[in-house]
């Protein structure tokens, strides 16, 4: 499948991208976003989540209002561009699924594994990133049913197993041409989902012009079913002061975002 952030553009006042959804072009809505480039784009707005829907609204506590993505034995890509000096130290541009809507009937009806407004879900981050550092991480919930559905708290992997991440130190992700992604210029974020001899995997590959990382996940049984059943897609930027889980080789405690996703 194509992500919308390759998608063709159609009305962007109600959020609205034409894409090519699993071998047929359909419109989705990001309601809420700032739709760019004739619909190829969305700019991101620190602290505004927004998410893939089938119809013009924002969110819904029915799981058919949602454009979910059914990942296993698909792949997903989408063109990244955080710009220079771009998100840094103490910023988070999050690009992930949630097993929506909640199972609640107030607010936004969103969830997460570590159970953000309340409400508890399974959880995959494709891509959380800075300029220093991205990560891509399985959160599963072993109650796990078919959504809407709110899961326990002792229930989901917060912490997240397993993970890939590139930078944080290390010369293959970062600000400048010294390294292999300069995370300051436009690349490609790609992940596979294979199911080979029965068991579901994970491949990420980041290009930028002739550079490529990779990093593979060998077994992601345990969030197979909502990867099948369809998870919603979530795209926002966020800020804290602590973000050494994703970004402590580099930055340090008391983190302050420069507010630039």
């Amino acid at each position: 499948m194509k992500d919308p952030a390759a998608a063709k553009g159609s009305d962007a006042s109600d959020g609205a991208v034409e894409v090519d959804w699993f071998g047929k072009k359909e419109p989705k809505y990001f309601k809420g976003a700032q739709i760019v480039e004739d619909g190829k784009g969305k700019v991101l707005t620190m602290a505004l989540s927004v998410f893939l829907m089938s119809k013009a609204v924002h969110t819904s506590k029915e799981f058919s209002d949602f454009a979910v993505v059914q990942l296993a034995g698909n792949s997903i890509s989408v063109d990244v561009n955080v710009g220079s000096p771009g998100a840094g130290c103490g910023c988070n541009v999050a690009f992930y699924l949630a097993s929506m809507p909640s199972g609640t009937s107030l607010g936004d009806h969103y969830c997460d594994a570590n159970c953000v407004g309340g409400h508890c879900c399974s959880e995959f981050d494709l891509m959380q990133m800075n300029v220093h550092a991205l990560q891509t991480t399985s959160h599963f919930c072993w109650d796990y049913k078919h959504p809407p559905h709110a899961s326990t708290p002792v229930a989901c992997d917060h912490h997240g197993s397993p993970i890939v991440k590139f930078g944080n130190g290390e010369k293959d992700f970062g600000p400048g041409g010294e390294f292999t992604i300069d995370s300051q210029q436009s690349f490609t974020f790609n992940m596979d989902f294979p199911v080979e001899d029965g068991t579901l995997k994970g491949r990420v590959t980041v290009t930028q012009d002739n550079k490529q990382l990779t990093g593979t996940m060998d077994n992601l049984q345990a969030i197979k079913g909502p990867l099948s059943d369809g998870m919603a897609l979530v795209v926002d930027a966020w800020h804290s002061k602590d973000l050494m889980w994703l970004d402590g080789g580099v930055c340090h405690r008391h983190e302050f975002c420069n507010m630039k996703p």
